[in-house]
């Protein structure tokens, strides 16, 4: 496990130092300080995302300072989560099945749509994480589905 997330770290690390360059990253800058200053989504200001994203960047905004690099703090911290919950998950089929399979539930989000918790981004990691589990034979001829 510590292999995977070191890989991820070396992968990720250079794009901390990157511009604000995407949309979605800006908006989520704006309304976690619009969520700091107070105001509630969807009832002060609209946005076609759910609430928990913003109010988790506004909270890590309030404890290190609103900054781009906290907001990319809290995407790599959340995608740090990603692959060790799927080594977790995929434990049972062994160390290495576990630690190939950790790095590519985030393959299928590629590097530079790493924010912190967009529903498109959620729903393509979550989909690498079961193309793997799809591909991979289950152990001792137990079912895939069983937990």
């Amino acid at each position: 496990m510590l292999t995977a997330v070191l890989a991820l770290l070396l992968l990720r690390a250079p794009l901390m130092l990157q511009s604000l360059d995407t949309l979605d990253e800006s908006l989520v800058l704006v309304y976690a300080q619009e969520v700091l200053d107070g105001r509630v989504t969807h009832r002060d200001f609209f946005t076609v995302h759910g609430p928990a994203q913003f109010w988790l960047v506004a909270a890590f905004f309030k404890a290190l300072g609103a900054s781009l690099w906290t907001e990319r703090v809290v995407g790599l911290l959340l995608q740090v989560l990603v692959v060790v919950g799927m080594h977790r998950l995929t434990r049972r089929w062994g160390r290495s099945d576990a630690t190939l399979a950790a790095p590519f539930a985030l393959c299928a989000s590629p590097p530079w749509e790493w924010l912190p918790t967009l529903g498109w981004a959620d729903s393509r990691v979550s989909s690498g994480g079961w193309c793997f589990g799809a591909a991979h034979p289950s152990p001792r001829g137990h079912s895939a589905s069983r937990p």
